[in-house]
């Protein structure tokens, strides 16, 4: 109910400062109530980067840190967009499962990337869930980061902004370490006042229909509470009816879900002399092996002639230890049904 220019007196509302990121430029914009300006387009390249303050300190100089909100948007362009099938079992732990994935499917560790996920409710099924991801190297983020809070300004959020001509896109904000959004520090005494100023006057004008609505609140107030006991009761049935079908699925998921232990043994049967391995993962009906070995032929001979697995892939190219004398691999295993 306050006017734009009162809400700005007593600090309620902030200007929002926006730095588009693009590939090679950086542009500064203010936007306000009056609406929105650019205070400073420039090249933003490698070399750039390794003085960020140096860039931003003009185009920032007039403004108070305190009086604005600081948004980084990051033009599609710069991302990296994947989508990943988790297995349904593993939705309570997905964004860490998705943080393996990552190293997996794209040329990044996870300590170079910011990233968010998306899950496609209609593209999951009971036995996985389907996750888009947008990813963001760190590279591009924290030059800017770290530029700006040498003058002073911490960030508020980083968001990707939708991709031009994608329908249904939409802006997605990316969770980057230490970027929160700030409450703002202003004169405390003057904004409580200016509330409570406020908050009077609103009551002042409101008496009068207060008292004529009087009546129907006693009404109203009996009307809620059966309507609150009703509501209590169906949350229990439904709370009973999800507790229920949880423990269905996590029964047959176990049923169904192939023993680690019992893979391995397997595997250590099948295995030849000459062989180590250094790394064993099972991730669903996947089994990811790592490791040395004499001949990585004939290697993978006896895991594709093994009933235990139905297809062997290759994940990496086998190379040749000259020290040891032994060939590393890297495969991916798909376990046959039953």
């Amino acid at each position: 109910m306050m006017p734009a220019t009162a809400r700005r007196a007593v600090g309620l509302d902030r200007d929002i400062l926006l730095l588009c990121l693009s590939d090679g430029r950086l542009e500064v914009r203010r936007r306000g109530s009056s609406g929105e300006r650019q205070l400073a387009s420039m090249a933003w390249h490698d070399r750039d980067q390794a003085d960020p303050a140096a860039m931003l300190r003009d185009p920032l100089a007039e403004l108070d840190a305190q009086k604005v909100r600081v948004e980084l948007v990051v033009d599609p362009e710069l991302t990296l967009r994947r989508t990943l099938h988790v297995p349904r079992a593993a939705e309570a732990e997905i964004r860490g499962v998705l943080s393996f994935e990552i190293e997996r499917h794209t040329p990044f560790r996870d300590h170079e990337i910011y990233f968010d996920h998306v899950i496609d409710r209609e593209a999951s099924n009971d036995a996985t869930v389907t996750a888009n991801l947008v990813i963001v190297p760190r590279r591009i983020v924290d030059p800017v980061i770290r530029g700006l809070r040498e003058l002073g300004f911490d960030l508020d959020r980083v968001v990707v902004s939708p991709a031009a001509g994608a329908a249904g896109d939409e802006t997605v904000t990316i969770p980057v370490e230490g970027v929160v959004k700030r409450r703002h520090r202003g004169n405390n005494a003057i904004k409580l006042w200016a509330t409570l100023t406020i908050v009077l006057a609103v009551a002042a004008a409101t008496m009068p229909l207060i008292r004529l609505m009087s009546l129907s609140e006693t009404l109203a107030v009996a009307v809620q509470q059966a309507e609150a006991e009703a509501e209590t009761t169906r949350s229990l049935q439904d709370e009973v009816d999800r507790l229920s079908r949880g423990m269905n699925v996590i029964a047959r998921a176990k049923a169904e879900a192939s023993s680690p232990l019992a893979i391995l043994q397997d595997l250590s049967h099948l295995l030849p002399d000459g062989t180590w391995v250094v790394q064993f993962s099972i991730v669903g009906d996947e089994v990811i092996l790592e490791g040395r070995t004499d001949s990585s032929a004939r290697l993978v001979g006896l895991l594709e002639a093994s009933p235990l697995f139905e297809s062997v892939k290759y994940l990496a190219p086998v190379t040749r230890d000259a020290r040891e004398g032994l060939e590393r691999f890297n495969f991916s295993l798909r376990l046959a049904p039953g």
